[in-house]
């Protein structure tokens, strides 16, 4: 179900069974998969790659443009796996550049972020971890099982 009082981009790829609450933002170049919530004032912005199963809580924003200096505007992604709970106000970042290795900003499946947590560019987030509250990622970590 989609709310009409959302805004979802007709190039946006929604998949199957994916709820999306008044006032949630979808932007052009986003994908996301089946069984997904997106809560009421959640932004998916371009170049998000979303898997299945997700959870989105109110004030999250995913796919913002890189805040580092070396981002020169080139097209990046951030991935999302599957069966994650995004707690409200987190800030999932995309890519510093294409050419980074990894070449995507990722949160991969089983993971929890919790609120006011900002995933910058470049890190990765494995399974099942937890990211708690006020709590910030380097921009070239990889937070491991």
């Amino acid at each position: 179900m989609i709310s009409p009082l959302a805004y979802v981009d007709p190039a946006a790829k929604i998949g199957k069974n994916v709820t999306i609450h008044p006032f949630a933002y979808i932007d052009k170049n986003v994908e996301i998969g089946d069984n997904c919530v997106i809560m009421p004032y959640v932004s998916i912005m371009g170049g998000s790659r979303i898997g299945n199963n997700n959870k989105f809580y109110q004030g999250a924003v995913v796919g913002t443009p890189p805040q580092d200096f070396k981002h020169k505007g080139e097209d990046t992604i951030v991935r999302i796996g599957d069966n994650n709970v995004i707690r409200e106000n987190a800030v999932i970042i995309r890519a510093s550049a294409p050419n980074m290795r990894p070449s995507s900003a990722m949160t991969t499946s089983s993971c929890r972020q919790s609120a006011f947590l900002m995933t910058p560019q470049s890190a990765t987030a494995a399974s099942s971890e937890t990211h708690r509250r006020w709590q910030g990622v380097p921009s070239w970590a990889t937070v491991p099982f």
